[in-house]
């Protein structure tokens, strides 16, 4: 399968570019059978969804770079799964993967076709709220209604995640020291 016909298929170099991860750590998924991957050419393309689900299945912090990183124009349901799949890999609670999945999943059915330059604090209570959401989940969600409704999801998290997990630097750099490519959602 091309790329030109899929934006969604990605080279190898494409995808450790995208993902903040090194060509090595992607052929290693491959020959682990963990990535699978189809010839165009000379060329090999892997689906940016299978990437993001290699490795969260070996190693959650690139998907959890990845997500803060996302660019303002990810739908929210495709971003939502991202999150779940961090949930699925990280969460040693069974209660809280399932608060997180009907949080995740009521987000996607409300607001699932914007996207998440458009996802605001207050879509995201909403959400939580409709999903009965309960546990570390509700208190994340109490936690936001003191923030201004109209701020972005995506922002609040890249400002709190790094200040809970040092190996997500803040201010965009990535632990090696240079900038992540993601944008923020007025551009920058």
């Amino acid at each position: 399968m091309a790329k030109h016909n899929d934006p969604d298929m990605l080279t190898l170099d494409e995808a450790a570019q995208e993902f903040g991860v090194s060509r090595r750590t992607l052929e290693r998924l491959r020959q682990n059978g963990i990535l699978p991957g189809s010839r165009s050419g000379r060329f090999l393309y892997v689906h940016r969804e299978d990437v993001r689900r290699a490795l969260t299945f070996s190693d959650p912090i690139p998907l959890l770079r990845y997500q803060l990183a996302a660019p303002g124009d990810m739908l929210v349901e495709q971003w939502m799964e991202g999150w779940m799949q961090l949930t699925v890999r990280t969460a040693n609670d069974d209660d809280l993967r399932q608060a997180q999945r009907r949080w995740a999943d009521e987000a996607s059915r409300r607001f699932g076709n914007q996207t998440i330059s458009e996802y605001q604090v207050r879509h995201a209570i909403e959400a939580a709220e409709a999903a009965g959401v309960d546990g570390p989940v509700s208190i994340f969600v109490a936690a936001m209604r003191g923030l201004p409704e109209d701020r972005l999801v995506v922002d609040v998290l890249r400002e709190l995640v790094p200040l809970f997990n040092p190996l997500i630097p803040h201010n965009g750099e990535s632990s090696n020291g240079s900038s992540h490519t993601g944008k923020t959602s007025d551009g920058r």
